[in-house]
């Protein structure tokens, strides 16, 4: 599965750029828990400017009820 690869997936399937990489697309492997992941998605979107706060807020919910304490999710996605 490929997340948050949308433009690494859609130029694979130019023929040019197929046959330069064998039809592979360049990924990252992220070995993290869950909660690790979803704060790391959190981070890349706020930088890019592209969070939505709705979704935003439903999974620090979540993280909430994974049992991550308010002052750590300050922490570690910067918000107050």
């Amino acid at each position: 599965m490929i997340v948050d690869g949308f433009h690494r997936w859609k130029v694979s399937a130019d023929p040019r750029i197929y046959a330069l990489t064998d039809g592979l697309v360049p990924t990252v492997q992220i070995s993290l828990d869950l909660v690790h992941r979803q704060m790391s998605t959190i981070r890349h979107n706020r930088a890019r400017g592209v969070h939505g706060v709705l979704p935003m807020a439903a999974i620090v919910r979540q993280m909430i009820a994974e049992g991550v304490s308010e002052k750590e999710l300050m922490k570690r996605l910067g918000m107050d």
